[in-house]
């Protein structure tokens, strides 16, 4: 789920965009998956097994209502700079990235 928008109560959010993942199973958005016999997800099992669905979608209710409490960033202002991308600049700069390997002459042949 991608973030929503500053002041905007987050429980309109909750049901867009949400998947749920069980051993087997997956849920996304109301469609059901089985992982294990459908890896590609092309067959919406939902309709088939119910009673799954409903499990998956009562653990992700238990899994929002933990997790509410904590989303409360919404008036903590952005960095006006990202910390990953300071750091590489200032490293950059300063002692330098270095190169990546340069690849094996044997690993760019083609058979």
């Amino acid at each position: 789920m991608t973030r929503w928008d500053r002041g905007v109560e987050p429980y309109k959010h909750k049901w867009k965009e949400y998947s749920v993942r069980s051993q087997r199973y997956r849920l996304v958005e109301g469609a059901l998956f089985d992982m294990e016999q459908d890896p590609s997800q092309l067959n919406d099992i939902s309709k088939d097994y119910p009673e799954v669905v409903a499990a998956m979608k009562s653990a992700y209710e238990e899994f929002w209502d933990e997790v509410r409490p904590m989303m409360i960033n919404e008036n903590v202002p952005l960095a006006k700079e990202v910390p990953y991308h300071k750091h590489y600049n200032e490293q950059r700069a300063t002692t330098g990235i270095g190169e990546p390997p340069l690849l094996d002459p044997m690993l760019m042949r083609v058979c």
